[in-house]
């Protein structure tokens, strides 16, 4: 039987926590992508991590969710990035914002054939005078483009055609134009 993982917070307030099945090798991506997410999923990828480097056996991420913070998305990719197993995403349902950038992390990306993906630039919130407020979108910015045009490597879209489909507008992305773009490698 599989020790399914998925620690609950004591002040009774609603926490984003994804499921993890240890034994089955699973990370179900299916709420906001916030740092307590981030949180789980590093705490517990050295534990999915398979440490036999002649046939590691893949992670396997699948994936429902609305997105969430740019941050929390950062430090999950690192972390998948760095594992020695092959990591293998299941988009399920909906891969929104930083939820469709996560899947493009794999090594091996489904797509349902009744999900969809939707891209966008990150969106954020600021208080503070003009000039940290100027400073801080453009670090944003940097951080944002750094990310973003490494994952597009992975993919058959330039990240400069990207950028101009992503301008001021969410890019929603069928299972046949995720196939067509690169996103993923297949339709289930």
């Amino acid at each position: 039987m599989s020790e399914m993982r998925a620690r609950s917070q004591s002040n009774g307030d609603k926490k984003s926590i994804p499921l993890i099945d240890i034994g089955r090798k699973r990370i179900y991506l299916y709420d906001n992508i916030d740092e307590y997410v981030a949180a789980e999923i590093a705490y517990n990828i050295p534990v999915l991590d398979d440490h036999n480097p002649d046939n590691p056996k893949p992670i396997t991420v699948l994936i429902n969710s609305p997105g969430g913070f740019v941050d929390s998305f950062a430090s999950i990719l690192s972390v998948l990035d760095n594992t020695k197993s092959p990591i293998h995403i299941d988009i399920t349902g909906t891969a929104y914002s930083a939820a469709a950038y996560i899947s493009l992390c794999g090594n091996h990306i489904r797509i349902s054939k009744f999900a969809h993906m939707m891209f966008h630039h990150q969106s954020w919130g600021y208080t503070g005078s003009r000039d940290e407020h100027e400073t801080y979108l453009q670090a944003n910015g940097e951080h944002e483009d750094r990310m973003l045009k490494e994952l597009f490597k992975r993919t058959k879209m330039l990240y400069k055609d990207f950028q101009k489909r992503i301008k001021g507008v969410d890019f929603y992305v069928s299972p046949n134009q995720a196939l067509k773009y690169g996103f993923v490698d297949e339709i289930y």
